[in-house]
C-alpha cells in the first residue's frame, strides 16, 4: 500500500477520533483518577448529557477508555479510566497543551487581523 495513503488514512481517522471539543478534556479528567459518569458530568458542566454519553462512548469504542459497571444495592454506578492506549495518548496531549500555551497569543493575534 501506497505509504501516503497509509498516512492520509491514519490521519483522517485519528481526526475522526478526535474532532471536537470534548474528548480531549474528558481524558485530561480520566488521566487525574478514574471517575464516575456523574463526577464527569459535574466537572463538564458546559456538555449536554446527550454529548457527554456520545463522547464517552466514542473513546470507550476505540479503546481509549475503559467503562466498568457497579452494581450495588441501589444505586447502580459507572465508573470510566483511561485504557493502557489512553494513558500512552496522555503526553502528546500535554505536549498539544504546551505548543497551544506557547503559540495561542500569536494565533489569537494574527487571527484578528482578519
Amino acid at each position: 500500500m501506497n505509504k501516503n495513503v497509509t498516512q492520509n488514512s491514519i490521519i483522517a481517522h485519528f481526526l475522526k477520533v478526535f474532532g471536537g471539543k470534548w474528548k480531549f478534556l474528558i481524558i485530561y479528567y480520566l488521566n487525574q483518577q478514574p471517575q464516575r459518569f456523574s463526577n464527569l458530568e459535574k466537572k463538564l458542566v458546559f456538555i449536554s448529557r446527550k454529548v457527554l454519553v456520545d463522547q464517552l462512548r466514542i473513546l470507550e469504542n476505540e479503546g481509549l477508555i475503559i467503562k466498568e459497571e457497579f452494581v450495588s444495592k441501589p444505586p447502580k454506578y459507572v465508573k470510566y479510566s483511561l485504557s493502557d492506549c489512553g494513558k500512552e495518548l496522555v503526553p502528546h496531549i500535554e505536549g498539544i497543551v504546551l505548543w497551544s500555551e506557547k503559540y495561542f497569543p500569536e494565533i489569537k493575534r494574527i487571527s484578528a487581523l482578519d
